[in-house]
């Protein structure tokens, strides 16, 4: 390999989970560098995740295809499918680009996580991106040790039909940018959504972006985009494409991490809404009884 570039079918072909991890582990010797990795290379994951040191760039190469970049076995049962290696607060940049994550729920595999991030604090990108049936959260942003997470930015993802929540960002200080998000969800559940934001106890979420959002949903029990303890945030250019069953709701703003008069969200700005469909009455909802604003 060149300096600082790396290609995983020179580790092992077909290319495994060890394999690759040798290869990102070399760039994370070599302090930093690319992974290339083809982005059908279907990569099957059974019990142990692909793991990002700091600071690599996974990169999958070619046009995408009917094969995964990366699919979980019949069998699997993984807390993570692709995660960030160190998450004790000491993880820096990090980057993805181009790969398709499939958790085959339907085969039976149990995947808590397609994506998970824990703790990444430098400025970190992911972008061109497909997590779909993950029997878990498609991806998953998150704190440990009190560590914020951000500035993160994840630009054209596309995530369908995972089990839970398609995109969740939970815990404090998170400073996150969501732009060209596609989600299809078709079961999800009471209290999920296509994209769900959740603050910490007397730590309100920090300066979100949400911008050219596409949800389309079949399921009448969870939301399109949920807002839970949140401040600072900008949801602008939502489209919603209905069915005969719809969303609970499309835009639901809450307070119950936060509490009353203890940090309460404010500061969000919603613009450029629109639907069509047969359900394409979802409605907005503001818990304004508990300290939400909405401007």
């Amino acid at each position: 390999s060149r300096a600082g570039i790396f290609y995983a079918e020179d580790y092992g072909n077909p290319i495994t989970v060890a394999s690759l991890q040798t290869a990102l582990d070399e760039a994370e010797t070599a302090s930093g560098g690319t992974v290339y990795v083809p982005t059908t290379a279907n990569v099957q994951i059974s019990n142990t995740s692909v793991k990002i040191p700091n600071p690599v760039r996974l990169v999958g190469t070619g046009k995408g295809g009917t094969l995964p970049t990366f699919q979980a076995t019949s069998t699997a049962n993984v807390s993570a499918m692709i995660e960030n290696k160190s998450q004790d607060g000491t993880q820096g940049y990090m980057a993805i680009e181009n790969i398709f994550i499939d958790g085959n729920e339907d085969a039976g595999a149990v995947v808590t996580v397609g994506l998970k991030l824990v703790s990444v604090f430098s400025p970190s990108y992911f972008r061109d991106i497909l997590v779909r049936d993950c029997s878990g959260d498609g991806i998953r942003v998150t704190n440990a040790s009190g560590f914020g997470s951000g500035p993160l930015l994840f630009q054209n993802i596309q995530l369908i039909n995972n089990g839970l929540d398609n995109f969740i960002a939970t815990g404090t200080g998170s400073n996150i940018a969501l732009r060209m998000y596609h989600i299809e969800s078709s079961s999800q559940g009471t209290g999920k959504a296509g994209i769900k934001l959740v603050g910490a106890a007397g730590m309100v979420q920090m300066a979100h972006v949400l911008s050219g959002i596409y949800i389309e949903s079949a399921d009448a029990t969870a939301d399109g985009i949920l807002l839970d303890s949140v401040a600072n945030a900008s949801i602008d250019g939502v489209h919603y494409v209905g069915s005969s069953t719809g969303l609970a709701q499309l835009i639901r703003i809450i307070n119950t991490q936060a509490g009353v008069g203890n940090n309460a969200p404010s500061g969000i700005t919603i613009r450029n809404i629109s639907m069509s469909g047969a359900s394409a009455l979802a409605n907005i909802i503001v818990d304004t009884a508990h300290g939400v604003t909405v401007t």
